[in-house]
């Protein structure tokens, strides 16, 4: 499995999504990614932290290769998740796909999270991609039908699916004005489309309950605001009146950046 962070990792889903299957599992650190090839750190740069003693610590953005290993006859869990690269991504891609078939890699699950015009109140829904036409109906998954440029995640579930690997694409849509609050709804979306494909039982409680009181802060900051509520109620009756409701729409960049724009006039009173 995998994701990174940055544009196809909105709202952290596809991470947190990661972290949280990998910490489940008891994935252990068996690899790094040297960020010197791949990252241009004008883009991402390294960061300085603190110790305990107030002592500083430098950091670089490196990519890490995660396993979880189960008891025999049940299966063995790799996790690839960091920034996503702004270098070299054919070179990349290649030593990520080299790394895998030395694990005994069959199987990709790539996890992302698109910003999205839909709104926080409904569910949220899962679209994607396989190789395999018996995971589309498995898992229910609406399939994506976009062309167009790709990140990393795109790369790397072509290449995968060149190399003979069954690769499966998951991607949540997520409210375009919630961007930057991480959102424990967006990766238990993700994951429960991972339960179905995978057959993997586990309590996901503590999950929900997250999702619960995420769901509740969003739902007062909005009540709170009288423009919000328009803003929202209006995106919502959009959304019922969808010819086909499992069909997400995703918004170009300038339509989205518009929205957002409008809902932050909206909320400071500057159309007043």
């Amino acid at each position: 499995m995998l994701a990174f962070q940055g544009w196809s990792d909105a709202a952290e889903s596809a991470s947190m999504a990661l972290d949280y299957l990998r910490k489940r599992l008891g994935a252990k650190l068996v690899a790094t990614i040297s960020a010197d090839e791949y990252f241009d750190f004008t883009v991402v740069r390294p960061q300085i932290t603190l110790d305990h003693r107030g002592a500083r610590q430098l950091s670089w953005p490196d990519i890490r290769l995660y396993v979880a290993q189960t008891p025999p006859g049940s299966m063995d869990f790799v996790f690839l998740k960091g920034f996503e690269p702004q270098l070299r991504w054919r070179r990349f891609a290649n030593t990520v796909l080299e790394a895998s078939r030395s694990l005994g890699v069959e199987r990709v699950i790539s996890m992302g999270a698109l910003l999205s015009d839909v709104a926080h109140s409904r569910p949220i829904k899962v679209i994607g991609s396989s190789s395999d036409p018996m995971v589309t109906v498995k898992t229910g998954l609406t399939p994506s039908k976009y062309e167009g440029p790709t990140g990393i995640v795109g790369v790397l579930q072509a290449m995968s699916q060149q190399q003979g690997m069954v690769s499966t694409s998951l991607w949540a849509n997520i409210p375009h004005y919630v961007a930057q609050t991480p959102s424990p709804k967006g990766a238990l979306a993700i994951i429960r489309k991972i339960q179905l494909l995978l057959d993997l039982e586990m309590d996901l409680s503590d999950l929900e309950l997250d999702t619960q009181e995420y769901q509740k802060q969003v739902d007062a900051i909005i009540a709170a605001d009288d423009d919000a509520r328009a803003y929202i109620a209006d995106l919502e009756s959009r959304i019922d009146e969808e010819e086909d409701p499992e069909v997400m729409t995703i918004a170009s960049a300038d339509e989205l950046a518009s929205a957002a724009e409008k809902f932050l006039r909206e909320l400071s009173g500057e159309d007043e």
